[in-house]
């Protein structure tokens, strides 16, 4: 009976460390991620605004997300990378949802107005738009029906536009107005994990909008579809960007191509089916994307590739304003600015 005891004794202390350790692997251990989400540089390209996210995978058997995300908005000094200020933190604790949905490429949460300089952004995982001003001043940009998780700002700063689910909605930044509002076809299972990929064009009067519809052109005054650039399902698209000649660059399974808005190829920068972010400078003159464990820059006047950075881990691109350098964040929290032209 002794015996019995201490075996069941011993059972029962095996089985409490298993449960100590499952709850310490579930919820404080197992391997540290950190990726810099989306970069936008200052009016005058003295401040870059950084997304910053960090999480951890409790690297717990069954379960296949991050248990904690936190998210980071902060400006550096684009001289020195030092940090000039903490605009905002906030983090998804714990078990509460698929938390690797928060964790993706060429998704856009914050970015600068360069009409004031305030930061606009999206509540973390989801939510309304929210305007970060000097000063300390916080301001609500607008209602939206359907969370936001993905931004786009116009070239001056004048409208900024929001997507959710299944939903587009553009507000005019100024007055706070709405100028279009559309139901999209529900995107749970799309590529970009429930939001539209969004690029205005140059004179702000049309809007690019890719999801599982494939890419449509919109004309935001009458809230009507123009075009369609890529219809259905035709490939899998995985970043726009929009230059100012009304030419669309698009990352696909099928490489990057530029496309005009009926629909047809201008050009082909590379056969890579591996582009997952990209940008135009605001001059139109030169691309950038990152594929293949590299960051490839582009002339878009010969379609030449001009520069190529090895540079695995990056996750994030914008050019600053005068497009002389480009700012690289990447999969360590890191950001270097680099000269477009070596």
């Amino acid at each position: 009976r002794m015996r019995r005891l201490i075996v069941i004794r011993v059972l029962m202390a095996i089985a409490l460390v298993v449960i100590v350790a499952l709850f310490i692997g579930t919820e404080g251990s197992g391997r540290r991620f950190t990726m810099i989400e989306c970069l936008s540089f200052s009016a005058d390209g003295s401040r870059i605004a950084i997304s910053k996210l960090n999480g951890h995978d409790a690297q717990t058997p069954g379960k296949g997300y991050k248990a904690d995300v936190s998210r980071t908005l902060s400006l550096i000094a684009a001289s020195t990378g030092m940090t000039e200020a903490v605009i905002h933190q906030d983090v998804k604790c714990g078990n509460c949802g698929p938390a690797f949905s928060y964790w993706r490429l060429g998704r856009t949460s914050a970015i600068i107005n360069p009409r004031n300089d305030c930061l606009i952004t999206h509540a973390f995982g989801g939510g309304g738009l929210t305007q970060y001003c000097q000063g300390g001043e916080v301001e609500t940009i607008g209602e939206i029906e359907h969370p936001a998780l993905n931004i786009a700002l116009s070239k001056s700063g004048k409208l900024v536009a929001a997507s959710g689910w299944s939903s587009l909605t553009i507000f005019e930044t100024a007055t706070r107005k709405q100028v279009m509002d559309k139901e999209l076809e529900q995107l749970e299972f799309s590529p970009f994990l429930s939001a539209s990929f969004l690029a205005f064009s140059d004179d702000e009067t049309r809007i690019a909008v890719a999801n599982v519809e494939g890419i449509q052109i919109w004309d935001i005054s009458t809230g009507t579809r123009l075009s369609a650039v890529i219809e259905g399902h035709q490939r899998s698209v995985e970043a726009i960007a929009m230059a100012p000649d009304d030419t669309l660059l698009v990352c696909s399974n099928e490489g990057v191509q530029r496309f005009d808005f009926s629909g047809d190829v201008v050009a082909t920068l590379t056969d890579s089916k591996n582009c997952r972010v990209c940008c135009v400078s605001n001059d139109g003159r030169h691309a950038a994307l990152i594929a293949d464990g590299n960051v490839l820059i582009f002339d878009l006047v010969t379609t030449k590739r001009t520069n190529t950075v090895r540079m695995e881990s990056a996750t994030a691109l914008a050019f600053s304003p005068d497009a002389q350098s480009i700012a690289i964040g990447d999969g360590y929290g890191n950001v270097s600015l680099i000269d477009v032209s070596t």
